[in-house]
């Protein structure tokens, strides 16, 4: 049974060195593997329960559409190219992306959430922030642990884990599995089986070995899948937005795409939390993961200094299908889309003292090589042709067909059935290499101290690019006297065949000041300001290219800076720890990806220091970007997102055996306004609506809470009494902003009551994750092709707004029941 008390100190190493939590002059939330246990966590995405600055979501799939944001930051999508604002590191080895978290974790020994530009000591890629996971190590006491769990929807979680000396003293073992399946919470009514469901495994072994002389060298291997058919959709409700005669705008129940895709059989239905829906036959969203690792982490002392080494290799693969269209109808489909990646990294770190101890220094070197594969094969299915037709004809009643479209151009029998990417490849090879240093210099001893960080970062990428498709009919329509029909074609960008390559170099540096003062022992105040960098890379989607002058430097984007300030407070008593933050960012190029039902639009946020007369907020629905308003010169820009907020997180000891921890953060991330692209070129107008608005998936308050009394309840018997909480405001979940993409705010409770033994040799204990089955969306979108226009156009002045929107929803109660031993 869980310790309720944790009153304790608690050990981080969010400096590289084990620190007290309360003595680090950063914002961490640091949870250990008991809380994690108690609320129900087997993944990052959980942590949303327990640290209120930290957001974790998920798109269309988990493994590469997940996300998670820190204080309204993150980056958004599911594109390969683009590295995350949140780093993730297990046992100190970087993932290459957020979603190679989405997966078990086994015995853990902490979870520590670092808030705030980790570019010092962590690296690129920490922008906004990094989870970083520390996995329960071997011990010379043998032990072993097991739990199984039962639930609906037909969970079963089996883990297990055992650990002992293999030579006294001198070497330890532990090994660590986990088997989980779970029936999905959404049903394809045409087939009946049911989507999003789970199947995963988890392995991993450690050796742990100690010589003497205060040397110790942990091995580590493991081995996780998952295959699962996620992630399925439902509709939002179906409705228009129309401007009266008087001017006004109105909502409407009813969309006219509706009976159109429902007179081609589509089976459709609006009622979202039914969470029912319909997928073509013979497609789906199968995903299959594999991502496996080799690690070693040597600690030696060296005299006046310690040397750390970790060296890794990690392989981690993704296999999918989708369903593009989000019905039954074969309009859009992809059979094998591939993602994987190769890395080896070698971090080596050298710390020790001088001065008598005045100066804690810390230097260190970092290099990274990455191989990245993508491989892409969306095309339109076998209905494209008769939905096409009857989608154009919605707006020109006496439009003759595509078909007849292609015989007028000398082309019978061209079609778009079946048409589209045969086979996109790209590889990227990425290098990465840093030095750094940190230290800690007391100038006055255990009150006054100040921390220098610097870190230099050289990043290399190489893009090879082979494409090969077959949208014939759309370069036809587009230099032809039908050219104003080919938008619906050319969804799907018409390049046959081209193979290419192209480069980017990046030398950055990022670095940390940080000033911290002890007036009294048991409070520590700090002031800070840190540097963060994100690297550029490649959007690894065609639709950035023109079909006519092909370039890749096109899909080029520039590497996102933060410069943040931080003001905090840790106060350490006995029966209360306190911690408080305020803080401001300011974020330059922001790497903004967009998706606009088919394709990912990414580019580098900035602000033009000169008003713009509002060229940044107007549109053109069907106008080249040579005509876009809004540009600036290249000198008058400056960081286009700012992220302002106060952070307050408490852990109160009331009563022996009584715990409960409270969490509130606001923050206000935004856009400013007089946006630009990178250098002060206009933005697409598809993005009127972000200057002065808030980020997508950034809610201004959090709060969350959770109660623990583990009382004694008998002769060697323990209680458990459990419930947390997260409450959010509402949020935009598209990138783009669209009105109708809002998610009110919504609350999340966890219960968890359970008997076990007093020294934790067993414990049963009864859950239920999402109490009282809160109903919401995590990810809202626009349906491809279906529809046009938002809310937002409607008012402004641009017509009638028609498209249909779907959802990811948030997963619905489960409940079940858990059985615990340890020996």
């Amino acid at each position: 049974m869980a310790d309720a008390t944790g009153a304790g100190d608690i050990i981080v190493t969010a400096t590289k060195r084990a620190e007290r939590l309360s003595d680090v002059p950063i914002a961490v939330s640091a949870v250990s593997g008991d809380a994690l246990q108690q609320t129900g966590a087997s993944d990052i995405r959980q942590l949303n329960q327990l640290a209120p600055s930290l957001f974790v979501s998920s798109t269309s799939s988990e493994h590469g559409g997940a996300s998670a944001r820190i204080r309204g930051i993150g980056t958004v999508g599911d594109n390969v190219g683009l590295e995350a604002s949140v780093a993730v590191f297990v046992d100190g080895v970087y993932r290459p992306r957020s979603g190679a978290g989405l997966t078990e974790l086994g015995e853990v020994e902490r979870i520590e959430v670092l808030r705030g530009p980790q570019g010092t000591l962590f690296g690129r890629n920490a922008s906004a922030g990094l989870i970083n996971v520390v996995t329960a190590k071997p011990r010379f006491e043998a032990g072993g642990n097991a739990e199984l769990t039962l639930g609906n929807y037909d969970l079963v979680r089996l883990s297990a884990g055992v650990t002992g000396p293999v030579i006294e003293d001198r070497l330890a073992a532990r090994l660590d599995g986990v088997l989980m399946k779970r029936d999905g919470f959404v049903t394809d009514v045409i087939s009946g089986r049911g989507l999003n469901d789970r199947d995963r495994t988890m392995l991993r072994g450690q050796l742990l070995y100690t010589p003497g002389n205060g040397m110790e060298l942990r091995l580590s291997g493991d081995f996780a899948r998952r295959d699962e058919e996620c992630c399925a959709a439902t509709h939002l409700p179906f409705s228009q937005a129309i401007t009266l005669p008087d001017g006004r705008v109105e909502v409407v129940p009813g969309n006219p795409v509706v009976p159109l895709l429902e007179s081609l059989g589509a089976v459709l239905s609006d009622d979202s939390f039914a969470r029912r829906t319909s997928i073509t036959p013979g497609q789906g969203y199968r995903s299959k993961v594999t991502d496996w690792g080799l690690s070693g982490e040597l600690t030696w002392p060296l005299g006046a200094a310690e040397l750390t080494a970790i060296t890794a290799y990690r392989d981690w693969k993704v296999s999918s299908s989708q369903d593009n269209d989000y019905n039954n109808l074969d309009l859009f489909w992809r059979s094998n889309q591939v993602r994987n990646f190769r890395t080896f990294s070698q971090e080596v770190r050298l710390t020790g003292e001088a001065l008598d101890g005045r100066l804690d220094w810390l230097v260190g070197g970092y290099f990274a090589h990455e191989r990245l594969r993508f491989q892409d094969n969306l095309r339109f299915g076998a209905d494209m042709m008769d939905y096409a037709d009857a989608l154009v004809r919605l707006s020109v009643p006496a439009f003759p067909g595509y078909a007849a479209l292609a015989t007028a151009l000398g082309r019978p029998g061209d079609t778009l059935n079946g048409r589209g990417l045969d086979e996109d490849r790209y590889w990227q090879d990425s290098r990465n290499f840093a030095i750094f240093t940190h230290n800690v210099i007391d100038i006055v001893p255990d009150r006054l101290s100040l921390t220098l960080g610097a870190r230099y970062t050289n990043e290399r990428k190489t893009l090879d690019v082979d494409l090969a498709g077959n949208n014939t009919l759309c370069g036809a329509l587009r230099g032809s006297a039908y050219a104003a029909f080919a938008a619906v074609p050319c969804a799907l960008n018409e390049i046959q065949q081209f193979s290419g390559s192209t480069r980017l170099k990046e030398d950055e540096w990022t670095g940390t000041v940080v000033l911290s003062y002890k007036p009294v022992e048991r409070l520590m105040t700090y002031a800070s300001y840190a540097r963060g960098y994100k690297a550029g890379g490649f959007n690894l989607d065609r639709a950035s290219l023109d079909p006519a002058a092909i370039d890749l430097d096109s899909l080029r984007f520039g590497a996102e800076t933060v410069d943040s300030l931080e003001l905090g407070a840790k106060l350490d008593l006995r029966n209360v720890k306190l911690s408080l933050a305020a803080f401001r960012s300011v974020f330059d190029r922001f790497q903004l990806n967009t998706f606009n039902g088919l394709v990912f639009v990414v580019e580098n946020i900035q602000s033009c220091r000169d008003d713009l007369g509002g060229g940044d907020s107007d549109f053109a629905p069907v106008v080249p970007d040579a005509a876009l308003t809004g540009a600036c010169a290249p000198d008058r820009v400056r960081g286009g997102v700012v992220s302002t907020g106060v952070e307050v997180e408490a852990a109160l000891f009331p009563a022996p055996d009584l715990a409960l921890n409270i969490g509130l953060t606001y923050a206000d991330t935004r856009y400013r306004r007089n946006l630009t692209g990178d250098s002060g070129r206009p933005l697409p107008s598809a993005l009127f609506n972000l200057p002065g608005s808030a980020l997508s998936n950034a809610p201004a308050w959090v709060q969350t809470g959770s109660l623990a009394w583990t009382p004694a309840v008998g002769d060697g018997l323990r209680g458990l009494v459990y419930a947390d909480y997260r409450f959010q405001s509402a949020i935009n979940t598209g990138s783009d902003l669209f009105p109708e993409k809002r998610q009110a705010p919504f609350t999340v409770v966890n219960a968890r009551i359970g008997l076990g033994a007093d020294d934790r040799r067993w414990a049963v204990e009864l859950w239920a994750q999402n109490l009282f089955n809160e109903e919401y969306r995590q990810v809202m979108f626009n349906a491809p092709l279906q529809g046009s226009g938002t809310i937002a156009r409607t008012v402004a002045g641009g017509g009638n707004s028609t498209t249909l929107f779907g959802g990811f929803l948030g997963e619905p109660r489960t409940y079940g029941v858990t059985l615990r031993t340890r020996f």
